[in-house]
């Protein structure tokens, strides 16, 4: 459901609320999300099935069995079928930025400067190994569910077309790896 302040949404955005569903159908078509049981997509409402199953903890993560199981279901997004919409770090910064300071927040005095060298960082982003690809881009450990067989993903309102590199990077942060966990 979307959160809202007076009757002004503020997360996520109209364009985010109209995507979760077909992003979370999509998803599903990849073997990896739960299937879409209703979705209301003016009120940002969507509902799945049931997932019988359990979280996977971050200690688990580490482990290389599972940590294999999870890298075949991210496998399978990025190998997926196209997602509906696109998902780009930089431009979602730039997003809050402009909500914040249109909400009268306080921007941390080091966000020119951060912007900056991602800008640059962005621009070295070429070549086909970025060509834009299924991504999930929330990759908290809360987001895995082990149903037995294999490690579904849940939680999809990030996703989009986007740098694959970005998705396993996320993993990494979200998830505290260190680079023994990373190679």
């Amino acid at each position: 459901m979307p959160v809202t302040s007076g009757s002004r949404p503020t997360w996520p955005s109209a364009s985010v609320r109209r995507a979760i569903g077909p992003l979370t159908r999509a998803a599903n078509m990849a073997g990896i999300a739960p299937p879409v049981a209703a979705f209301l997509p003016h009120e940002g409402c969507l509902v799945t099935r049931f997932v019988v199953g359990r979280p996977v903890t971050a200690e688990e993560l580490r482990d290389p069995y599972m940590l294999a199981q999870v890298a075949t279901s991210i496998r399978m997004v990025h190998n997926g079928p196209r997602f509906p919409s696109s998902f780009s770090a930089h431009a979602i910064v730039r997003e809050y930025h402009r909500e914040t300071v249109a909400r009268g927040g306080a921007v941390p005095p080091a966000y020119e400067t951060a912007l900056v060298v991602a800008d640059r960082i962005a621009a070295a982003l070429t070549g086909p190994e970025h060509r834009p690809v299924p991504c999930h881009n929330d990759l908290l450990t809360a987001n895995f569910i082990d149903d037995g067989s294999r490690v579904r993903i849940i939680d999809w309102e990030y996703a989009g077309m986007g740098d694959r590199y970005f998705d396993l990077g996320n993993l990494s942060v979200n998830n505290g790896f260190d680079e023994a966990d990373d190679e």
